[in-house]
């Protein structure tokens, strides 16, 4: 049995909850594009991304445009085939306000704007969904915007491919 003095466990209890606020003052690991690692897509294979928006800054997040104006989180895919893909956050514990844009660089300096218009009706929660027709393989950036009011916590976004 290890007997420590009282003066040994406090010291062990703060450095414990300073690396513990470290670790939450840092954020999120895709608060900036830079720092996110992208999944593959692959065709009918849908690929879940959850997250926390909450945190979210607008830090190095594009260089032209509004995205960089508002806080995002950001995630990214790699798909190998033309594709047309749907993204929706259906199931996400409250309606989101989002962007219509995948980039493909980061930061954001060149956009594709979603080519089929966007709905908030196909999911049945009031979440929406957008189409982007004949996207060429690559990787491409998606921008999940904070809003206090109308975009803000736990989110589950679906993205879906199709061959073109």
């Amino acid at each position: 049995m290890i007997h420590r003095s009282a003066s040994t466990r406090l010291l062990f209890l703060t450095f414990a909850f300073m690396v513990s606020f470290a670790v939450h003052v840092k954020g999120q690991s895709n608060d900036t594009c830079s720092n996110v690692v992208p999944d593959l897509l692959t065709l009918g294979t849908p690929l879940i991304w959850t997250g926390d928006n909450s945190n979210a800054t607008s830090t190095g997040d594009a260089t032209v445009g509004p995205i960089g104006l508002y806080p995002n989180v950001w995630h990214a895919f790699t798909t190998t085939a033309c594709a047309d893909i749907t993204i929706d956050y259906c199931g996400s514990p409250s309606v989101f306000e989002f962007w219509n844009v995948l980039t493909l660089t980061c930061p954001a300096t060149n956009q594709l704007v979603v080519t089929q218009l966007s709905d908030n009706t196909t999911c049945g929660d009031g979440n929406p969904t957008m189409v982007f027709n004949n996207v060429a393989a690559g990787t491409y950036y998606y921008p999940v915007y904070m809003d206090p009011v109308e975009a803000f916590g736990p989110y589950v976004i679906n993205v879906n491919a199709v061959a073109c």
